[in-house]
């Protein structure tokens, strides 16, 4: 079993929602290490980074763990209908720690109250790292796609499942 920490920076974060002591936020904070994750090398001075980014920065997200080879904890939704997720599968490391569906896991940007995605949702935290040699990855893919859909739905079509194997 993988460790998921301990994480030194939270890489996506605000002076409101940091879960670390040391984090990078979206806009200038006079408490952030940095601003802009994206402008920070992940691999200098962060043994292992923390990151829940915005859902729509995740290709962004998964082109830097690239770039850089970094080893990243990431929380992320399970959705396997994105097109980033056959890139998340590829990085990563172990099966993810599938979060529970509590009420305020999750809050919406823009407005007050949990987020209208949360009872549709699951989210997943695992690490991922770029160059990892993982022969059990089917295992981990087969994981993930059982949080994908509802016992009883419609089956998953055999194109998305050679992708992930």
């Amino acid at each position: 079993m993988v460790e998921l920490g301990p994480c030194d920076i939270d890489l996506f974060a605000s002076r409101l929602n940091h879960q670390l002591g040391k984090y990078v936020a979206w806009r200038p904070d006079p408490s952030a290490l940095a601003v802009d994750a994206f402008t920070c090398t992940w691999t200098e001075n962060m043994s292992l980074p923390y990151c829940f980014p915005p859902f729509s920065v995740l290709p962004a997200v998964f082109s830097k763990i690239e770039q850089e080879e970094a080893d990243v904890v990431l929380v992320a939704p399970i959705w396997t209908t994105q097109p980033w997720f056959t890139t998340m599968i590829r990085l990563l490391v172990c099966n993810p720690v599938i979060l529970p569906r509590k009420k305020y896991i999750l809050v919406h940007p823009s407005r007050e109250g949990p987020h209208p995605l949360i009872p549709k949702m699951r989210l997943g935290m695992q690490i991922v790292r770029e160059n990892f040699e993982n022969l059990g990855i089917s295992a981990a893919a087969s994981e993930i796609i059982s949080f994908s859909w509802r016992s009883g739905t419609m089956q998953q079509s055999p194109t998305v499942v050679a992708l992930l194997y």
